[in-house]
């Protein structure tokens, strides 16, 4: 095993420096990071990460190195492991870094990243993922993915990661951290470490073998180390996996509801956040830099009595409150909460001051002082929930009419309803909230959940109040319901997930640029379409992507109005008419390798206070040009086919405007009329049909409104009096709700088919007729000759002389049986229909009674369960075919069972129709000859006890009489016929 696993060549070293040496750049990454960054969830990912890109790179380094192909599919082997869990990692650590609330602990990104990763893993370690090896002069043994469907779902999944991942990082880097430059430029930093060399490793080691056909370029070990770098200096020059206020962002945002300001050990505001600006009427650049000291104006106050005269310590001792001035110089009244934030040695390095404004509440409490009649109108007509319970006893005491209404609750449950019935937390969680409102008087709960009495769910923003009166106490509770504004924000969150897999997973190219023609957004469609890649795209301007003349397309400046495309000062062209859903047009696009191909553009506009903006969406349409063209061709031929064809009439109607959209030139021969006529006059293909005929086209006519095709024979008036049988087949078309739109026909002359049928069914009754008469004449004979070798047997007394009678008897008893099953052939095929009340219970009896003197009958059990069923039909064929099924169960019996058995059974079943069927425990019909059991003279061997007429005069019976047959045997296992018959012919 070792020798197989170290068969190394070193031939290859330059080439395995190339992942060597990342590997050992990666293993001192993971020992700085263990040693040296604190723990954290984040951190965790991250080290599992690197531990697997070393794998992936040592494996990759041994591969390149080995001298034969065992060597390298064995590490190969290896490889898969720490490649299929590198990239779930990569994605984990991503996502606990862009939301770490949100990912850190759910389950679904477990399932989601790591149990397909083992999966794959598994079958690639069990060799059921199949790869190959290929030689390189430069790189040496290089992993080649075969084409398959493991592979190619593998590929497709580790994809989708990615460009999901990707969607998210660019939003975080452009959208979320905009308003923080430290963080904006760390996520920018990570982002790019992450997408080129992803990128780059599923083009060169994915794409390239398994959908472009090209030879893997083992570029990831390489590339991979560029997150490391990415990394590295995210770690060094901005402190990432470090804590800092501004990577606690996020998490302080979602715990604050209310102003917040940042400041350092000289009192300097370091940030502050838009609820802080909209309280004191400043925005952020007027307070940037500023001393806290001076904007808020803490000493010589008066009224601010709890503050610490050392101002800047006080905002490091808890809850304060004060007045302070607004921008305007009205009085504010604040609510401050300040605690400090420590550097990596325990020294304090600023304070974090939380905020919250309640110059309303002072004024209502001045208010509610006045009047307490006021007060409760105020808390009953609040859009708020408000309501007081007591701290001990947790009993609602009072609730205003928006807790009611919005709860499900009514005055009368007060006194019943506890806190612990609305709120979704634990005795203990409750508990502790208690004692942090009784400690600090007031406690912003920020986001909560509470149950409405029906126990549906409510989002709400929570404030508490201690309120102490004399003796007694309560707890004052004002939530606001925003969970339409946590649906608007998950809908925001959806939408703008689904818009960026939109873009990215588009076959179009879908390009943004601003006003000069700047590439701003490159998508894959664009990669596939241009050749592209998105670093070679962005910030270029897209007159790249024209050729000729249309180079000039992507204008500089937009004016619209223009009456066509034009050249303006600055030497660039516009596109007038065609901005904001208007008709999309034509250009020659130019790919990177110099082709052009033709393409549609379609384009949106979109202003900002800035500049504009402006959305291309460019199609390849080579093919679709081509199958233009295919299509073309294709309606000259048919129309030069259709010309030629003098006998039959093709034809398209446009239903919804009752319109002819072509008719053939055969038409005239067939009709006798010009082609300008059915124009004229659309309805006119039914106008010439034969009276007589007529309510059969109209019936067909009901069936193409149910979007069936319909096949008919009927007979044309022409214009000069004579008739013409034709053969028409029309298709109709139905869109989408149901309306037919089209309908397509061909119509064939068949007048001289229809008189060689009429001579054929002639002749055909003509040899009826001898065959019935034949028949019947014969079987006189055959009686005579019966009746001689009856006596015959009386008189001869040797064995010979009786054997000879007895075989003669045989023979002329059989044909006297193809006599007698020619004659019911006739009578099924020739005589009318005589149709009666027909009782199937009297009937089978008589034909059990019948044949009861023929061999073998009374070997045979039969069973009856016919239902009491009277039906309308001809009871000579319906005697026939009973007759003819009932003696083949007699005669295909199995002496091996113990009982042989018949069953006769009819019922009546939905549909207007009689069902029946005979069943036996017979030797059944092989599978292979049950086709041909219904064809005259037909025998499966040369055994077989019938004539090979029966179940032909079966078949055309049941078809005389517009029924169905079913035939289900098995050999051994017995038969079984299935007829159903309409009640009424």
């Amino acid at each position: 095993m070792n020798n197989i696993l170290f068969n190394f060549d070193f031939t290859f070293g330059p080439a395995a420096l190339l992942s060597v040496i990342p590997a050992l750049l990666n293993i001192a990454l993971f020992f700085y990071t263990l040693l040296f960054i604190k723990p954290s969830n984040l951190k965790s990912i991250f080290l599992l990460f690197v531990f697997f890109l070393v794998i992936f790179q040592v494996c990759e380094t041994a591969i390149r190195l080995s001298s034969t192909v065992y060597t390298a599919m064995w590490w190969a082997q290896i490889l898969s492991v720490g490649f299929n869990l590198l990239i779930p990692f990569a994605i984990h650590f991503l996502l606990i870094y862009t939301n770490p609330q949100k990912w850190e602990k759910s389950a679904w990104v477990n399932l989601a990243l790591y149990i397909p990763a083992l999966l794959f893993a598994i079958v690639n370690l069990s060799g059921i993922s199949s790869f190959a090896m290929i030689q390189s002069d430069f790189w040496g043994m290089i992993v080649m993915p075969t084409e398959s469907v493991i592979n190619t779902i593998q590929f497709s999944w580790i994809a989708v990661l990615v460009s999901i991942m990707m969607g998210i990082l660019i939003h975080h880097t452009f959208m979320r951290f905009k308003d923080d430059k430290e963080r904006q430029k760390q996520s920018a930093l990570i982002s790019t470490g992450f997408a080129v060399p992803v990128l780059a490793g599923i083009m060169t080691q994915g794409i390239f073998p398994l959908f472009m056909d090209k030879p893997p370029v083992p570029l990831a070990p390489l590339t991979l180390t560029l997150f490391s770098v990415a990394i590295i200096y995210a770690i060094k020059k901005y402190k990432f996996l470090e804590f800092s206020p501004l990577n606690a962002w996020e998490t302080i945002i979602r715990n604050i509801n209310e102003g917040l300001l940042i400041m350092d050990n000289n009192g300097l505001i370091r940030y502050v956040n838009s609820r802080f600006c909209e309280i004191t009427g400043y925005n952020k650049d007027e307070l940037a830099g500023r001393n806290t000291k001076e904007l808020l104006s803490l000493t010589g106050n008066k009224n601010n009595k709890n503050v610490n005269p050392s101002w800047l310590h006080s905002f490091r001792t808890g809850f304060s409150e004060i007045i302070v001035k607004h921008k305007t110089g009205r009085d504010l009244h604040l609510n401050i909460n300040g605690f400090p934030y420590f550097d990596d040695e325990g020294k304090i390095i600023g304070s974090v001051i939380i905020n919250i404004d309640k110059t309303q509440l002072v004024h209502y409490e001045e208010q509610l002082a006045d009047s307490e009649m006021r007060s409760r109108a105020y808390i009953d007509q609040s859009l708020s929930l408000i309501c007081f319970y007591h701290p001990e006893s947790r009993k609602i005491l009072y609730a205003n009419k928006s807790f009611f209404s919005q709860l499900g609750y009514n005055p009368n449950d007060l006194g019943t309803i506890t806190i612990h019935d609305l709120v979704i937390d634990s005795k203990e969680g409750m508990d502790g909230v208690i004692k942090k409102v009784i400690a600090h008087k007031s406690l912003n709960l920020g986001e909560r959940q509470w149950r409405t009495r029906s126990g549906n769910v409510l989002d709400v923003l929570v404030n508490l109040s201690y309120i102490q009166q004399e003796n007694d106490a309560f707890i004052y509770v004002s939530a606001t319901d925003i969970t339409a504004r946590k649906m608007a924000e998950k809908e925001l969150i959806e939408s703008e997930e689904r818009f960026s897999s939109l873009v990215q997973t588009a076959n179009d190219a879908i390009v943004l640029t601003d006003d000069r023609g700047n590439i701003l957004l490159w998508n894959k469609g664009g990669e596939d379409i241009f050749g592209y890649s998105k670093d070679d795209a962005l910030n270029k301007n897209m007159s790249m992507l024209f050729a000729g003349r249309d180079a000039c397309l992507p204008c500089t400046r937009t004016v619209q109005g223009l009456p066509d495309r034009q050249g303006i000062s600055n030497g660039s062209t516009l596109f007038p008419g065609h901005i904001n859903g208007s008709p999309s047009f034509a250009a020659s696009g130019l790919k990177k390798n110099g082709l052009e191909f033709p393409a549609e553009i379609s384009v949106g506009q979109w202003k900002t206070r800035s500049q504009d903006y402006y959305c291309y969406i460019i199609r390849d349409v080579s093919e679709r040009k081509k199958m233009e063209q295919e299509l073309k061709r294709m309606s000259e031929t048919l129309s030069n086919i259709f010309k030629s064809l003098d006998k039959e009439s093709f034809w398209s109607l446009d239903t919804k405007n009752n319109k002819m959209l072509y008719i053939s030139p055969g038409t005239e021969l067939l009709y006798g009329r010009k082609t300008s006529e059915f124009v004229e006059d659309p309805m006119l293909w039914k106008k010439v049909v034969y009276n007589e005929d007529l309510p059969l086209v109209e019936e067909g006519v009901g069936q193409m409104y149910e979007g069936k095709p319909v096949s008919n024979e009927f007979r044309i008036m022409r214009p000069d009096g004579s008739l013409r049988w034709v053969r028409s087949h029309i298709v109709p078309f139905i869109n989408g709700t149901g309306k037919e739109i089209r309908r397509d026909g061909v119509i064939y002359d068949i007048t001289e088919n229809k008189k060689l049928e009429e001579q054929l069914q002639e002749k055909i009754k003509e040899l009826n007729m001898f065959v019935y008469r034949a028949s019947h004449d014969l079987r006189g004979p055959l009686a005579s000759i019966m009746g001689l070798c009856n006596i015959g047997k009386q008189e001869v007394t040797s064995k010979e002389g009786t054997f000879y009678l007895d075989n003669i008897h045989k023979s002329i008893v059989r044909m006297d049986n193809i006599l007698s099953e020619l004659t019911q052939i006739s009578q099924v095929s020739q005589n009318n229909l005589e149709v009666e009340n027909t009782d199937l219970t009297d009937l089978t009896v008589t034909i059990l009674e019948s044949i009861k003197y023929i061999d073998n009958y009374n070997r045979v059990k039969f069973e009856l369960e016919i239902q009491p069923v009277r039906f309308h039909t001809d009871k000579t064929i319906i005697r026939h075919i009973l007759q003819n099924l009932i003696i083949n169960g007699i005669n295909y019996r199995d002496d091996l069972k113990p009982q042989p058995m018949v069953k006769i059974s009819a019922k009546e079943t939905g549909g207007n129709e009689v069902e029946i069927s005979v069943t036996d425990n017979g030797i059944g019909i092989p599978e292979k000859i049950q086709p041909h059991i219904y064809d005259m003279f037909y025998r499966g061997n040369e055994s077989s006890k019938g004539t090979g007429l029966g179940l032909y005069i079966v078949k055309n019976g049941v078809a005389k009489l517009k029924g169905k047959i079913n035939c289900r045997s098995k050999a051994g296992e017995g038969t079984e016929f299935i007829l159903s018959f309409p009640q009424i012919l």
